[in-house]
Parts: structure tokens; C-alpha cells; sequence
């Protein structure tokens, strides 16, 4: 049973579940739109001058909402560069053309192959997304720490879905109740 599971949550991961020869598309796809929230929750994130140090903590005596709230924004600014990361080498994974063209126009054509400063970040994108790390040393122990950060994009989703929830359908549905009660 473990194994089945371990195996779903690979398909999931790998092609979204799709049993079709485009699954790794679509999740390139998605991770390109993940990187794109990514960008656009560091503009949003910035709570301006006075209270930017407020945003890098939680405060855990404080209500759910709150510590909601600080949970999402302190995740999203401490591993902003990690969360970055896994969206663009998902987009690699899932669809490796446009940023291997890219890499090819911006390197010198001159220098070998794998020795290009592109061919190198292209190479270390799925090392990085997957944490495969090569020190036998210390290696285990880093692949640990990558297994509980990888579980962050998820944290992130979820808070974010609650806040979305009290801010958009909480409010539509008072408005709603109110509607119907003054009928």
C-alpha cells in the first residue's frame, strides 16, 4: 500500500495524473503559472515601510486568522528563492525548449558544451528542484531538509486558499444572507 501511494504521488508530481503522453506539458505549464504567483505575491507581500519587519514573523498568540496570515507571508519571504526556484525548474522539467533556446542565444557558441555558464544552470536545475545532492557526507541530511522545505509550496497553497476564502467567499456569502434576509 505504501509503495502504491509512494507511486500516485510520483504520477502526481511527475505528469499530473494524466495518462497521457502531454501530462509533463501541463505541469511545466502550471509551474510556469506557480512562478508567476511567486513574482506577483513578492509585490503583494510588501506591507510598506513602517511594517515591513512585522511581515517576517508569527505571532502565534494571536488569533487563526493571524497566525494564517503571518504563516503565509514570513514562508513567502523567507523562502522566496526556493519557492522561485522549484517554479522555474518545474517549467524546465515540464518544458525544457524555451529556456534551453534561451540559454543557447545568450551563450558563446564558441565555448564547449556543458562548459557554458547556461548549460551549467540548465544542469543544476533538476539537481536543485529534486535535491539531489551528490556529498554522500552531508548529502542525506540535506535531502532531508529539501523533503520538509518541498513541503512549503504546499503550506503556501493552503494558507493562501484560506485567505482567499475569508476575504472572498465569507464576504459573498454575508452579502448574500443579508440580500435575502431584507427580502
Amino acid at each position: 500500500r505504501g509503495e502504491l501511494w509512494l507511486l500516485w504521488l510520483v504520477r502526481l508530481h511527475d505528469d499530473l495524473l494524466l495518462q497521457r503522453p502531454d501530462g509533463p506539458w501541463w505541469n511545466g505549464l502550471l509551474s510556469l503559472v506557480f512562478t508567476l504567483i511567486v513574482f506577483t505575491g513578492a509585490i503583494v507581500w510588501w506591507p510598506g515601510v513602517s511594517r515591513w519587519k512585522r511581515s517576517l514573523g508569527i505571532k502565534v498568540t494571536a488569533g487563526w486568522r493571524r497566525v494564517n496570515w503571518d504563516l503565509h507571508s514570513a514562508l513567502g519571504f523567507w523562502l522566496f528563492l526556493s519557492l522561485l526556484m522549484w517554479g522555474i525548474s518545474g517549467w524546465y522539467l515540464g518544458m525544457p525548449e524555451p529556456l534551453t533556446n534561451l540559454m543557447e542565444r545568450l551563450s558563446d557558441p564558441d565555448r564547449p558544451y556543458g562548459e557554458r555558464p547556461g548549460d551549467i544552470a540548465l544542469q543544476w536545475l533538476p539537481r536543485l528542484h529534486f535535491g539531489r545532492w551528490r556529498n554522500p557526507g552531508w548529502g542525506t541530511w540535506l535531502q532531508a531538509l529539501w523533503a520538509v522545505v518541498g513541503l512549503v509550496p504546499a503550506i503556501m497553497f493552503v494558507t493562501g486558499l484560506i485567505m482567499w476564502w475569508n476575504r472572498v467567499v465569507r464576504k459573498r456569502r454575508s452579502a448574500s444572507e443579508a440580500i435575502s434576509e431584507s427580502v
